[in-house]
């Protein structure tokens, strides 16, 4: 990775936060997945934060952004989605709220889902395919034949 003296100065406290949750992510222990995030993290410290210099990125300041501290949304507390029903459709429809990454199952109305189509959180997922997924460990392209699959 990029020396941190040498990058973004904003891009910083990202970069540190990746490094100290990175061997907790799910799917830490598949090597193709890691040597993924190693790489854009390090595309990321080569590059920083994008701004009005970069041709796609003139017309966007996001010097305010980029002086916000972001912190970790699981160790504050819970948010207040009261409001949230003021959103609500009026059409019967399903609806996930998430709040800081997290699911809300008590604003949440998921209803009953079509025939074949299930709803799980991601790491349950993860586990369910820990097998099959670390077929693919040497070869990322096979995870392609394995999305089809219970």
């Amino acid at each position: 990775m990029a020396d941190v003296t040498t990058i973004d100065e904003a891009a910083a406290p990202y970069l540190a936060q990746f490094a100290e949750a990175e061997s907790s992510l799910p799917g830490a222990q598949a090597t193709w997945l890691g040597a993924r995030r190693r790489h854009a993290i390090e595309r990321f410290a080569e590059s920083g934060l994008p701004n009005s210099r970069m041709e796609d990125w003139r017309y966007t300041d996001l010097r305010r952004m980029a002086r916000t501290t972001f912190t970790d949304a699981q160790a504050g507390p819970a948010p207040d989605l009261d409001w949230i029903a003021l959103w609500y459709l009026d059409n019967p429809c399903h609806r996930l709220v998430f709040a800081n990454g997290q699911f809300a199952a008590h604003y949440s109305d998921i209803g009953a889902l079509p025939p074949g189509v299930r709803l799980q959180p991601f790491a349950e997922r993860w586990r369910d395919l820990s097998v099959r997924v670390s077929e693919c460990d040497e070869d990322p392209q096979r995870l392609n034949h394995h999305r089809t699959g219970p």
